[in-house]
């Protein structure tokens, strides 16, 4: 026996060990294959669902892996157990394991249909985590629209049907492992009821108990059979999803970028077309075709559109016969209208798009990029710029001076060492741009690709950053060749095109012209009329270049993201530093910029957790059903047993026909009372992952922006998907496995006890040794675990950083780079998860040298007790003993497992009872009726605000009144208290004193979604939700179809460049948008943050510096659309271009958290010792300028 048990100890080792290996390798092999993806792949899939994959799909193979091979060991059991029996009784026990076997396929039908239930919750379970991903990544736009409640309900009811297919297939589980239970009862019935039919009477106790532990013996490879079948079939629906991972289409290393040294041009490309990839792709996968979660969860009040719907987004935007010949060392600018397919050419330079004619392009040297999106790692600023290449202190000196970022690095305690939160939230968008170009430009290579680059920094720095870093001055170029590569620019700042080698100008996917400035404006084409339209203001802005930089732009936040709001601009986040520090320098906390540092709880697990686990699973109702059903299952396998040993001594004067007919009937009530049992437990199982899971994302979603800026998304996505998925898995088995051996025990226990009190103080002394030892495994078990899920979260945050940033790893050819990070983290995360498998094999073989012990005690036992104990209960006594000896060291096992498994449940309630909360969404006692604001005024009444307490006040008793329907220009330097201003008005941080009244009514004593969902802001990054223009408008059907369409006419999103006589609709409300709207350009994503502020047509529009990071065109056309359709608006801008607020009725001067000047345009211009008069005079505004603006402003007010 001991030998068998070892035997198996070291099977299920080694099985557990492949399983963790193939995990590893499984996981590696699939974030190689995504960084190969083509542009096609990556839409079909996206991140999330890679990170499903990875923590779901393989999973389950690694669990498939300990078990597969007790698929065909468990029929080689049955088979000689059967043999053995034929022996014992003859041919009746062919009876008993023939019903067994005829109950077989009922087994596998239930397999059946679990497998295909699997597949539908898995596809519900991508659908979720997909959700959820993109709703924490667009959390500020949720936030400030006060859309947090509603876009949790749609992620609920992703859950419901997730948990609800899960429940059924957990049900068929349960009947499946109730019906494996019961087959040594039920077996034993049939064998001995035909054993006693033939004549044999209740038969001698020798064969009939014998042949009872015979049938016990077919109670675990029965148990373990359906187990090990689900396994497999959960790994089956694993393999068949992660197929299409690995025949998903890809590019080969060669075909990314071609490089020739031997060219004679930088950059060649001959008569080349490409086009973008839509989702829903020639083959019609599914998986293609981006989520609408509204039609997914069947709402049922969709819209027929009332207008033919237009060109799809994903119509297949082409470039069409593009023919380039870049000279080495020159610097070609590309430019055009917007969507005129700008960005998509570098894109297809690098491989983004599919070429479907024409040779691939050839480059002439080494390439690095800087893509339009800023890509930042979760890293240190050095090791950004750095990017995996060598230091090199001279040349790094002169790239931080050519981007601009010595004032930034100043600022910062730890310099160029400070660490850079995820997706680089604590910085704002011109540092994480000029990161962006410094890193292009240390990396070294021949040609440097700048996709638009300059949009998102001030005119000044814009200038500084053209001249030093893009152009390349005398001093750059002194240092390590910098400034002596071909360069290409995306660039909208048309000013700065006189200084450029070549122009290339693009039209609907097409280079529509090409030459020198002087040649274009000379033919009088495309590009002189983009010219006319939008350069004029430029050259002026063009002379603010004579600031000095370091003064024009200092936007690193010195504040630590907990200190700060994800809300604002971060041009207003050096407010608070020490006046007396003049290097402008905070010392002290070293660890001021970096992120929190995860949770590691040591310890046992609290009993708080099994508490709420148990409230959490409504168990106040559902746990008296859970105890009843065990009691009657054990009850059953008790007076079963009894019965048996009653009918062998004909103890009841009774029949033979009700002896068996009674026998028959507990084997049938016990199957009965497990199903009930595993019924519940599910029950309560799918109860608990619910509300968990619910209480976990809505604590999330009503986290203040600090949270997020503070903790990693792939963080919280671990939780999310991972953690989650062991609640919902892992921890239902372990607890039921629990439940069903524990009551075993009990009952065996019970049984034998009754026949011989002497075998409890052996029992006592196995159960202590057991407990002994479980108090050595349980604590390394526990923190074990607890360090996977460590390791397990930044795993998965570096998965999720890559493969943002793919576009930019690919262009630096740095896969290989990123993939030997990626296997140093994997190792590290599976040295603990291995760890897991050595500490359960330590436990069992020791456990199962105590279970021996107990077995050879109670054999002593009962020898001794020979006269006093009649053979048939000597029989049950040895009989169950064995069954006691088992199940002990799985009882043990499964504890330690429910333990680790509330690591999981203790992580996400964490989340629920931990994080920060903002204030209620609603108060139904004081907030205002339905009409409010119905003028639009704000009284900013001695407001006093900092990021948190203890941190210096950022707002110094700022006293503004604005009055309904005025429009107000808010400016200032930077780190006036600008955007503090914003985050004050929409109470995403809350004031220390003083109070901001609209119309009259306290915001203070409003909800928070009452009081956002009344304002209106177009903030400066536009974030877009996967689905349609529709959903992205409405997501919630609360206006109809022709509101929709006019703020879309309106927005000027479904017109092309009238300037140049294209007035045809482009998008219409059901044009697919694409993930992050990565499927249009930036500023149509613009243009549809605009649309949203015209369907809401709220009384306060706030500006939010929101043309800060877009071209001139789409800045004139919001700036026009202003104009016209917020005449009766109340209007706050935070001016990022000092030219768009001229005419404005009031200029509201910001500086050192107070408002230091108000008044009209021209009343603080005529000011000459002011600070307008002065900002205007940098920015070569002039007071005719003023008076002409405002002239054309049919809504200004006198001056």
């Amino acid at each position: 026996m001991n030998c068998f048990f070892f035997s198996s100890l070291q099977f299920f080792y080694l099985s557990m060990s492949v399983g963790v290996l193939s995990r590893s390798a499984l996981i590696a092999a699939i974030y190689k294959r995504s960084l190969s993806f083509s542009s096609r792949s990556r839409k079909q899939f996206p991140t999330s669902q890679l990170v499903g994959h990875i923590s779901s799909d393989v999973s389950r193979i690694d669990v498939c892996m300990g078990l597969f091979h007790m698929s065909w060991a468990t029929p080689i059991q049955l088979a000689a157990i059967l043999a053995i029996l034929v022996l014992q009784i003859g041919p009746s026990s062919l009876a008993g394991v023939g019903f067994i076997l005829m109950l077989l396929p009922l087994q596998i039908a239930a397999m059946g249909l679990m497998f295909s239930l699997r597949m539908k919750v898995v596809s519900w379970t991508d659908k979720r985590t997909r959700k959820t991903q993109e709703v924490l990544q667009g959390v500020k736009l949720l936030k400030l629209f006060g859309w947090e409640e509603a876009f949790l309900s749609i992620i609920d009811r992703f859950r419901v049907k997730e948990l609800n297919l899960l429940h059924k297939a957990l049900v068929v589980l349960a009947a499946s492992l109730a019906l494996a239970n019961s087959f040594p009862l039920l077996g034993s019935v049939i064998a001995f009821v035909t054993y006693s039919a033939m004549g044999h009477g209740a038969g001698n106790p020798e064969a009939v108990f014998t042949s009872l532990s015979l049938f016990n013996l077919l109670g675990l490879p029965l148990l373990i059979l359906p187990i090990a079948l689900g396994s497999i079939a959960d790994a089956r629906s694993g393999i068949q999803r992660l197929e299409k991972v690995f025949e998903a289409e890809v590019v080969e290393e060669q075909d990314e970028i071609f490089v020739d040294s031997t060219l004679d041009a930088s950059i060649r490309v001959t008569k080349s077309s490409w086009v973008w990839e839509p989702n829903n792709a020639d083959d019609g996968d599914q998986e293609k075709k981006p989520d609408n979660p509204i039609a997914d969860l069947s709402i049922d009040d969709q819209k027929n559109p009332t207008h033919p719907n237009p060109a799809n987004v994903t119509s297949s935007f082409r470039l069409t016969d593009i023919e380039m010949d870049i000279k080495r060392g020159s610097l070609t600018a590309i430019v055009g209208p917007i969507a005129s397919g700008k960005s998509s050419l570098i894109q297809a330079l690098i491989g983004e798009m599919q070429q479907i004619s024409g040779s691939p392009p050839s480059f002439g040297g080494q390439v690095s990029y800087c893509p339009q999106n800023a890509w930042i790692q979760n890293d240190t600023i050095r090791d950004n710029i750095i990017f995996g290449s060598e230091m090199d202190e001279k040349r790094y000196q002169a790239v931080i001076h050519a981007a601009c970022l010595q004032a930034d690095l100043d600022m910062l305690p730890q310099g160029d060492m400070t660490l850079i939160g995820e997706k680089g939230i604590n910085l704002s968008g011109g540092q994480k741009q000029r990161i962006n170009i410094a890193r292009s430009i240390y990396f070294i290579s021949d040609i440097i690709l700048f996709d638009d680059p300059l949009s998102a920094v001030d005119a000044h720095v814009a200038k500084h950053v053209f001249e030093h870093a893009i152009r390349g001055s005398n001093y750059t170029a002194g240092h390590s060749g910098i400034g002596n590569q071909t360069k290409i620019l995306v660039t909208h700042a048309l000013h700065l095109l006189p200084k450029v080698d070549e122009i290339i100008c693009m039209n609907d996917g097409k280079i529509q012209e090409r030459g020198t400035f002087d040649e274009l404006l000379a033919a009088g084409g495309t590009f002189c009329a983009l010219y006319r339209d939008f350069a004029g203001g430029q050259h002026q802005q063009n002379d603010t270049a004579n600031q000095t930089p370091e003064k024009a732009e200092t936007e690193i936040s010195t504040k630590s993201p907990t200190e700060k709001d994800h809300n604002q601009s971060l041009d207003d986040r050096v407010d608070h530093i020490p006046k007396n520090e003049p290097s402008g320098k905070i010392e002290g906390d070293d660890d001021l910029n970096q992120m929190q540092q995860e949770e590691r709880v040591t310890g046992s697990v609290p009993w708080s957790v099994y508490k709420h686990l148990f409230t959490a699973g409504n168990g106040k109702w559902l746990g008296p059903l859970l105890v009843i059903s065990v009691v009657f299952e054990q009850s059953a396998v008790v007076l079963s047993s009894y019965w048996l040993v009653w009918w062998q001594n004909a103890k009841l004067q009774i029949s033979q026909a009700t002896y068996m007919g009674v026998y028959a009937s507990l084997g049938i009530f016990q199957t009965l009372s497990g199903f009930a049992m595993g019924a519940v437990g599910v029950t309560i199982g799918f109860y608990a992952s619910k509300n968990l899971h619910h209480g976990a994302l809505k604590a999330i979603t009503r986290a203040p922006l600090a949270f997020f800026d503070t903790t990693p998304l792939g963080r919280i996505m671990n939780r999310l998907s991972k953690d989650v998925d062991s609640i919902d898995n892992k921890l239902n088995d372990s607890m039921r496995m629990v439940l069903t051996t524990l009551s075993q025990v009990i009952g065996a226990i019970i049984l034998i006890g009754i026949t011989s009190r002497y075998f409890l103080l052996a029992m006592a002394g196995v159960t202590a040794g057991c407990w002994l030892l479980a108090s050595f495994y349980r604590p390394s078990a526990r923190d074990i675990q607890r360090l996977n899920n460590l390791l397990r979260s930044k795993l998965y945050a570096q998965f999720t950083e890559s493969l943002n940033g793919i576009t930019t790893i690919k262009a630096y050819g740095m896969k290989a780079k990123s993939i030997v990070k990626h296997c140093r983290l994997l190792d590290h995360e599976t040295r603990a998860y291995y760890l897991t498998a050595v500490n359960q094999q330590w436990l069992g073989i020791r456990l199962e040298g105590f279970g021996s012990i107990l077995v050879f005690i109670v054999a002593i036992i009962s020898v001794a007790q020979a006269g006093s104990i009649n053979p048939s209960q000597i029989g049950l006594i040895l009989t169950y003993v064995q069954t006691i000896s088992q199940s002990l060291s799985w009882l043990v096992r499964q504890i330690a497992e429910v333990e680790n498994s509330l690591n999981s449940v203790e992580r996400v309630l964490w989340y629920q009872k931990n994080v920060p909360q903002e204030a209620a969404a609603l108060l139904p006692d004081t907030d205002p009726d339905a009409t409010w604001p119905s003028g639009g005024s704000i009284q900013f009444d001695s407001i006093v605000m900092s990021y948190r307490p203890g941190l210096p006040q950022v707002l110094k008793g700022l006293s503004i009144d604005v009055g309904a329907g005025e429009k107000i220009g808010v400016v200032g330097r930077t780190g006036a208290g600008k955007s503090s201003l914003m985050l004050a008005l929409f109470r995403t941080t809350e004031l220390e004193s003083g109070s901001i009244k609209i119309d009259g009514v306290n915001i203070r004593e409003i909800g928070l979604d009452r009081l956002r969902r009344s304002i209106s802001i177009i903030p400066q990054d536009a974030i877009l939700f996967e689905g349609t223009i529709r959903t992205n408008l409405d997501p919630f059907d609360e206006y109809d179809d022709q509101s929709l369409w006019d703020a879309l006419s309106r927005s000027g999103l479904n017109q092309k460049n009238a300037s140049l006589g294209e007035t045809k609709e482009k998008y219409g409300l059901d044009s697919v948008i694409e993930d992050e709207g990565v499927n249009l350009s930036v500023g149509e994503r613009n243009l549809v943050s605009l649309a949203r502020a015209l369907v809401k047509n709220s009384k306060i529009i706030v500006l939010d510096e929101a043309t800060a990071s877009v071209d001139f065109e789409t800045d004139a056309k919001i700036q026009e659309t202003i104009r016209k359709e917020f005449g009766e608006k109340t209007l706050l801008c935070i001016a990022h271009r000092l030219r768009t607020v001229i005419n404005y009725d009031k200029i509201v001067v910001m500086d050192g958290g107070r408002a230091v000047e108000i008044g009209t345009p021209l009343a603080l211009y005529d000011q000459e010792t002011g600070i307008f008069r002065n900002m205007c005079e940098s920015s070569s505004i002039t007071r005719q300028d003023i008076v002409s603006s405002r002239g054309a402003h049919p809504l200004a007010g006198d001056t």
